[in-house]
């Protein structure tokens, strides 16, 4: 499961592509903010901005515009979601008049998005809570335990020769 995941992540646009023949994929929105000749609002006016369209949810995070033209994207994990650091739900915040540019919702994309986005939290082990930390953390420990015995055996079987 590691490994399918972790070429999921690295290789996220052909996975997407070959995924959308199968099921069903929606382009996420790439909104940009219109430079008005003012400052950026703040990182508080930014996340107002965004919890006003979802007031019962938690802000995970809040990128920060990387150019003029970026807008504020602002992640949010809903109380029915099952993980609790990963968030698939983006509100996009105009950075410099702070308006709502879109909303990419989560829980009301096609079935194809919903599996891409399973793929990071199986992969971090955040989908299946503590349980799913644990598993994750042996299964990093594994190949190291691997190598470590193999290092045993052949130690083992050269020092029998004569």
């Amino acid at each position: 499961m590691l490994a399918v995941t972790g070429i999921e992540i690295v290789w996220h646009d052909p996975f997407r592509h070959a995924l959308a023949y199968v099921l069903p994929v929606q382009e996420e929105p790439s909104p940009v903010s219109t430079p008005d000749g003012g400052h950026s609002i703040s990182m508080d006016e930014a996340a107002a901005s965004a919890r006003a369209v979802y007031p019962a949810s938690k802000i995970t995070r809040l990128y920060v515009p990387a150019n003029d033209i970026a807008p504020w994207r602002v992640t949010f994990i809903h109380p029915d979601d099952w993980w609790s650091e990963y968030s698939g739900t983006m509100v996009y915040i105009d950075q410099y008049s702070g308006d709502v540019l879109d909303v990419w919702d989560s829980r009301q994309v096609p079935l194809g998005n919903k599996v891409l986005e399973w793929f990071f939290p199986l992969h971090n082990g955040d989908a299946l809570s503590l349980i799913g930390r644990i598993v994750v953390f042996i299964a990093g420990l594994l190949p190291s335990l691997l190598f470590g015995t193999g290092v045993y055996m052949w130690w083992k079987k050269r020092r029998r020769k004569p």
